[in-house]
């Protein structure tokens, strides 16, 4: 069925593009702060990967929020992160944290996809849940 019709987004809908946003702009604080001191180089590559998949969805929410006049969530910047600060955490435990967030991400955006109605907004968790298993994997 071919619709014209784009209603406004719904309480769900908004929820759960303000949650991603404030996890996905967190995780941008964490994976920056891991990356300055990630030694091995196919650990950094994943990072680098996941650092891509955030800051696209973080620009791709901030388009629905935007082209409804609903306002952005100020999130998580870099004044929320201080850069430059010594080693906290192993090259092995900065992968195990980010093989749980992926995780967290599946189980996140598949909820999403059966709380949303708009069908824009379910195909773009839908593919957000698609990368999240990508980076699970």
């Amino acid at each position: 069925m071919n619709s014209q019709h784009t209603p406004k987004l719904t309480s769900a809908e908004i929820a759960a593009l303000w949650t991603q946003y404030v996890n996905e702009t967190a995780g941008i604080c964490f994976h920056k702060h891991m990356m300055e001191h990630i030694e091995d180089k196919d650990i950094q590559d994943v990072f680098e990967y996941a650092m891509s998949l955030s800051s696209k969805h973080v620009e791709e929410i901030k388009v629905f929020l935007t082209s409804e006049n609903f306002p952005t969530p100020i999130g998580f910047t870099s004044q929320d992160v201080t850069l430059g600060t010594p080693r906290l955490f192993s090259d092995i435990l900065c992968l195990h944290y980010l093989n749980i967030l992926s995780l967290h991400g599946c189980h996140g955006y598949s909820g999403a996809v059966t709380t949303c109605s708009r069908r824009d907004i379910r195909d773009y968790f839908t593919s957000c849940n698609a990368s999240a298993v990508e980076l699970c994997n």
